[in-house]
């Protein structure tokens, strides 16, 4: 209690003596927390399954299924963005990467990032997605670099990816990808080559990728490959969307 009161009855002389170098340090410093943005969510469920007796019993379950956290921020030119998410059977992390513009129009990014394929940014209309979802076609994300450019009305994305977010045999992740279990499979994803470029229409858009890649084989210490091409429109009406 003594220490407080002290540090009040000197409070207006220490800020007194603040040199006018420190202000400005403090002012960049709460310049910069007000570009830090924190965002969340959460998923609950409801679920009433009257082939189930317990469940009947019970008059149903609810349940959480994630919750999410993220952070963006910006400075000195360069941008920050990261999520980490907590479901009810593991927690991952969805993607993690800084990113820097050459130019108006244009975006490198490295570290965990959404692989450019396909409809973006995911192809489903529903709560459980769609089969490239499943295929790893869809909503994926690895690690590596990718470089992002806008031409009037074209879009084009190149990345290279060293290899998914996690080791090839950790199962925890959000993303599909080709797992070394050690018993069905002991391969994974290593140096892929994404490009997807993209055309702005009317309602909106038109678009190719094309993914290749190599699967190293820990048995055998060789390498595969997968490869995988794309065409897809999608577009908006009103209140009509559709995907193909």
């Amino acid at each position: 209690m003594r220490m407080a009161f002290i540090f009040l009855i000197l409070a207006p002389f220490i800020t007194t003596y603040i040199s006018a170098e420190e202000a400005k340090s403090i002012d960049s410093r709460l310049e910069a927390l007000e570009k830090v943005k924190i965002s969340g969510s959460f998923r609950m469920n409801y679920s009433y399954r009257d082939f189930n007796e317990g469940q009947r019993d019970r008059e149903g379950d609810f349940d959480t299924n994630v919750v999410t956290l993220g952070v963006d921020t910006e400075a000195s030119g360069i941008r920050f963005s990261a999520q980490y998410r907590w479901y009810n059977y593991m927690d991952t992390v969805h993607h993690m990467y800084i990113a820097m513009k050459p130019d108006d129009t244009s975006e490198i990014q490295i570290g965990v990032m959404k692989v450019p394929f396909g409809i973006l940014p995911y192809e489903s209309n529903n709560y459980w997605f769609g089969i490239p979802y499943y295929l790893g076609l869809n909503d994926d994300y690895d690690s590596g670099i990718k470089y992002a450019t806008t031409h009037g009305q074209w879009n084009l994305q190149a990345a290279f990816y060293v290899g998914t977010e996690y080791s090839g045999s950790n199962t925890k992740r959000y993303s599909i990808d080709v797992i070394n279990d050690g018993a069905n499979s002991t391969n994974e994803e290593t140096n892929q080559l994404n490009f997807r470029a993209t055309y702005s229409l009317p309602h909106g858009e038109f678009g190719i990728s094309t993914q290749y890649g190599q699967l190293y084989n820990n048995t055998t210490k060789k390498d595969g490959d997968h490869w995988a091409a794309a065409l897809h429109h999608k577009a908006t009406y009103g209140k009509i969307h559709t995907q193909f």
